[in-house]
């Protein structure tokens, strides 16, 4: 465990380094400032970004423009004309009305009138500059203490981003500003008040938020004065979000009492030539929006925050702490250096050194954008948080990390640059001991292969004479099966040996997959039954029977698994279970499914530790210890064949319980026309032809011509040996035979070297004489089933496997030869007498189907065979539906058996 975590410390230690190192670095830069202007462009880029708002319906603004300053023809404007406006709007009752134009001296015509409109104008509320340069408010407003604060507070950039609530005067007066105390009289009027939360951190609730005070570090800013009580300004929009009359509007015609009605109303200057204009995140010197907005607008967003936030719970911009804002820059530095990082290790296959860099630049972008991306949803959500710092420290920590991977880089070529020579002679030295071990595994699969030949064909030679008694078939049938078991072995070790040297190949051919069922259900059904066991096999109805697999590996697991499960079970069950993953559509034959096999059983289990080492070579497992049995291959090489077949074989198990043993295999359908059928009888003699047919064997082993002459003269044909490669080609060009068996490997010439000069010779001399060309049939006994295209290359037309059986060298004759046979019929296992037990046993692929088929049908099959009614089994038998052929076979030789016991069992073991 130590170890492992050196070793993770190690190669993570750049990043460990570079994290902190460059996020340190990060923060200090920003404490400086150096970030803040970069910062406060992107926060408004955001309220560019955001949905647009509603217009505010609580607040209308009276705007005095450079129209209205022209028809009164003065500024300031005279008293009179503010008193007139004022009188006008008292007319509807409004909620508020905020003078946002200073009015601290006289201005006649018409003061006295302005003096008394502002004494019974309760509601109306007065400014004053407080901050830096006074300006005095209204005297009579001052008196009335109806007075707020009309300055905005200013960033570095000149622009407005914060809000001023209120502020101690030098007597220690709170004064709100204007857009507060605005609020505050609109809110008093609907019961709303503000309540101190913590006098400690000067929180506040009012109506449905809270109000927190700005600090100095907040957001992105450094140090910034944050005397009184501010706010970040959450902007509703620019003039446009408010309805606006302007003043000559209102003398002239007068106002919608709607426009005025319970509403607040904000009286201010909207002329440029007044100055009274402030930038804004709405202000940009880059984009189109780039006027200043009039003092009033601003007044009027700060007054709407206030509102929506106490009556509709409008978000207010909030910021993190400055811990949170550290460790977020810590957190991209390490994202920064972590990804920097894997991007120099993916190297996707099959991809050109442009595509990779490509990859990266895309990769590398997309994870630059999701600062601004989380930035941009926080503050969707009312949070302000950095986004430059982090990423000045993404990008800081990928390009230190860069260099540490370029350094490193650098250094691996230099050692790789070193290594290629001890490289090369160690790539010769491998493939001098990769062609010894192919030489040895060739002659060893020839050495073992080639006395059994002898052994298994001349058992199937004895086998064929009549005149054997039955104690004399038995001991054949025991060297035979021996000698069989014998080759299983064999295999095992070669095959173990062809997945070492990585020359196991895939096969495919056309399987009937029904009868590779029946064959297993036969194999071991018996012997399932001697030890007292259940065997259940379930093959579902959508499995095809017909498809395109290599068959010889498919049955080799299943007979491994099945092998294992009979083996270690002592009670209980054995099933095998068959399904398809995906319909499979007879009309697309071509397209690939999965074929499910599961062999589940009750036998002691496996633990759990050991399934870990379960499918390595000569590894066997405690059970498999105590048992004595079995070599530890079985389970390796099924992996290994499952694997080549496209698949994945996965075990589950528990002790005292059972095991279960899982694949799946990629199949095509194949068509009943591409299954090659076995022949049930004998060869015994060839039908009357033409011509005697010349057969020539190369061998050089005795034994093994002996077999095949004594085979091949009884049946009727003319044959002549050789033994080896010379004597082949003196052969063919003195007897020019219709057919050569052709061994591939011999002294002084081997087969395939003789198969090439008989070919080239051949080629001359069928110009010349047009006589027939022969057919050359290699025999090999190499473990390696890949050399068939060296095989065929060299002239051969075709090959087989020693030990080859009879049946195997007649298929082949007649396949290339125009051969009649005459057969000699041997008896037939029908299905009254299956299995060899003299009782009907039903195979897996009909208990399925006769599971299948109605209750009502089953119980009409119950009641006439019960009842010894032949007429209607047969008409029972002709509703069978077609895909149930093989039910319906069976049950027509049970009937036809006049076996009614037997198929009225059937019908009550489906009940």
């Amino acid at each position: 465990m130590r170890s492992k975590l050196n070793i993770l410390c190690r190669s993570w230690f750049p990043i460990l380094i570079t994290t902190p190192a460059v996020a340190g670095l990060t923060i200090s830069i920003q404490m400086t400032g150096f970030f803040q202007h970069l910062e406060w462009a992107t926060y408004d880029r955001f309220f560019f970004l955001r949905p647009l708002e509603p217009q505010d319906d609580r607040i209308t603004l009276i705007t005095i423009d450079e129209a209205d300053i022209l028809h009164i023809g003065q500024w300031p404007i005279p008293d009179s004309t503010l008193a007139q406006l004022l009188r006008t709007l008292n007319r509807y009752q409004p909620a508020a009305i905020g003078l946002d134009i200073y009015r601290d001296l006289p201005v006649e015509p018409g003061h006295q009138a302005l003096v008394e409109v502002m004494k019974s104008t309760s509601n109306l509320v007065g400014v004053e500059k407080g901050l830096g340069v006074s300006v005095g408010p209204p005297p009579i407003l001052k008196q009335a203490n109806r007075v707020a604060l009309a300055d905005l507070l200013l960033d570095g950039d000149s622009k407005v981003r914060r809000v001023l609530l209120s502020h101690s005067n030098s007597d220690g007066e709170i004064q709100f500003g204007l857009g507060a105390k605005l609020a505050l009289l609109y809110l008093q009027q609907r019961g709303i008040a503000l309540e101190e939360i913590d006098s400690e951190k000067k929180h506040y609730r009012l109506g449905r938020s809270i109000f927190r005070p700005f600090s100095e570090n907040d957001g992105s800013y450094v140090r910034a004065n944050a005397g009184g009580y501010q706010v970040f300004l959450n902007y509703r929009g620019s003039s446009d979000r408010f309805r606006r009359v302007s003043l000559t509007q209102v003398l002239r015609e007068g106002i919608d009492a709607q426009a005025v009605s319970g509403r607040v109303i904000l009286i201010g200057s909207i002329a440029p030539s007044l100055n009274d204009l402030f930038y804004t995140p709405y202000s940009s010197r880059f984009f189109k929006t780039g006027q200043p907005s009039p003092g009033m607008v601003v007044h009027a967003n700060a007054l709407s925050q206030i509102l929506s936030a106490a009556l509709d719970g409008r978000l207010l911009i909030r910021s993190g702490s400055e811990p949170f804002d550290w460790m977020w820059i810590l957190l991209w530095s390490g994202i920064g250096a972590s990804v920097c990082w894997w991007l120099f290790d993916i190297d996707p296959p099959h991809q050109t050194t442009v595509r990779i860099w490509f990859l990266r630049g895309i990769v590398a972008m997309a994870i630059g954008c999701l600062p601004i991306s989380i930035a941009g949803s926080a503050f969707m959500l009312g949070w302000w948080i950095c986004t430059i710092a982090p990423l000045f420290a993404l990008a800081s920590s990928a390009t230190a990390i860069a260099g540490v991977r370029i350094r490193q880089l650098q250094q691996q070529r230099s050692q790789l640059a070193q290594k290629q020579l001890l490289l090369e002679q160690a790539k010769i030295e491998a493939e001098v001991a990769s062609q010894a071990k192919s030489q040895f595994l060739a002659n060893m699969s020839h050495e073992l292969r080639t006395p059994l030949n002898a052994i298994l064909g001349f058992t199937q030679l004895m086998s064929r004479d009549s005149s054997l008694n039955p104690q004399q078939r038995e001991y054949l049938n025991i060297i035979n099966s021996s000698g069989e078991h014998l080759l299983e072995l064999i295999d095992d070790v070669l095959d173990l040996t062809k997945i070492e040297a990585g020359v196991l190949s895939f096969n495919e051919h056309s399987v009937d997959f029904y009868q590779l069922v029946d064959l297993l259900d036969s194999m071991f059904r018996l012997k399932a039954i001697q030890k007292n066991l259940q065997f259940i096999v379930q093959v579902d109805l959508d499995v095809p029977q017909y498809i395109k697999t290599d068959g010889q590996k498919l049955r080799a697991c299943a007979i491994n698994l099945l092998g294992n499960a009979l083996k270690f079970t002592e009670r209980g069950s054995i099933a095998l279970r068959v399904s398809v993953a995906g319909a499979l559509d007879a009309k697309e034959s071509r397209s690939p499914r999965y074929l499910v096999f599961e062999v589940e059983d009750t036998g002691p289990g496996i633990a759990s530790e050991e399934l870990t080492y379960l499918f390595d070579p000569f590894v066997q497992t405690q059970t498999g210890l105590r048992s004595g049995e079995g070599t530890g291959l079985g389970l390796a090489i099924t992996r290994k064949f499952v694997e080549v077949l496209g698949g994945k074989i996965t075990p589950s198990s528990n002790l005292g319980v059972g095991s279960t043993f899982k694949f799946e295999i990629p199949i095509i359908l194949a068509r009943p026309d591409e299954i090659s059928s076995p022949s049930q009888g004998r060869v015994i003699g060839l039908k009357p032809s033409r011509s005697t047919y010349r057969i020539a064997i190369v061998d050089d082993t005795d034994r093994n011509r002996l077999l095949l002459r004594q085979l091949l003269e009884p049946i009727g044909f003319e044959v002549r040996e050789a033994q080896n490669g010379r004597e082949a080609i003196d052969l063919w060009a003195s007897w020019h035979p219709h057919l050569i068996w052709m061994d591939t490997r011999m002294p002084q010439m081997g087969g395939l070297e003789a198969t090439r000069q008989i070919r080239e010779r051949e080629k001359m001399e069928l110009a010349a004489t047009h006589r027939e060309r022969t057919v050359i049939l290699a025999l090999s006994a190499s473990a390696f089933e890949e050399r068939r295209g060296e095989i065929l290359a060299a002239g051969c037309d075709d090959f087989a496997h020693k030990p080859c059986s009879e049946a195997i060298v007649f298929e082949k004759m007649a396949q290339y030869l125009d051969l009649r046979y005459i057969w000699e019929d041997l008896p037939q296992p029908s299905p009254s007498k299956s299995g060899g037990t003299g009782e009907y046993q039903p195979s897996a692929i009909v208990r399925g189907q006769l599971s299948q088929m109605p209750q009502t049908w089953v119980r009409s099959l119950d009641r006439a065979a019960n009842e010894g009614d032949e007429e209607r089994v047969w008409e029972l038998i002709d509703e069978i539906p077609q895909q149930y052929d093989r039910l319906a076979e069976d049950l027509r030789a049970l009937t036809h058996d006049f076996r009614l016991d037997v198929i009225l069992r059937l019908a009550r073991w489906v009940n």
